[in-house]
């Protein structure tokens, strides 16, 4: 298996769980995992109502760039880049794509 296809798989295992989280007191509210292998997006979205409001929130944003994973937006308790760590995933090849370029030279993750 290539780097970009066991990237791929890696993400899909770690994200899908997901889906089957729900909120506690927010029956409305659902989660949706999104996994765009052809452009390399992967996202883990709620969506739903709260009473009367909308809800539309990002959890997870992943994307494969260049032959790394960039994780984009991690609103979450877990740590997304430590668990790619634990699925074999290297620090260079994780890039923290939430933190300015100048933060992420100095995080133990890749800078770009």
């Amino acid at each position: 298996m290539d780097k970009i296809a066991k990237y791929r798989n890696i993400i899909r295992e770690t994200l899908l769980p997901y889906k089957k989280s729900h909120y506690a007191g927010s029956p409305d509210l659902k989660n949706e995992v999104i996994l765009d292998n052809e452009n390399d997006h992967y996202l883990v979205v709620t969506i739903g109502w709260d009473g009367e409001m909308p809800v539309r929130d990002c959890i997870f944003h992943l994307d494969i760039i260049s032959g790394k994973i960039w994780v984009q937006e991690d609103n979450s308790d877990l740590d997304i880049a430590s668990v790619l760590l634990e699925e074999g995933v290297p620090k260079s090849d994780i890039v923290l794509g939430f933190q300015s370029p100048l933060m992420r030279q100095h995080s133990m993750y890749a800078a770009a």
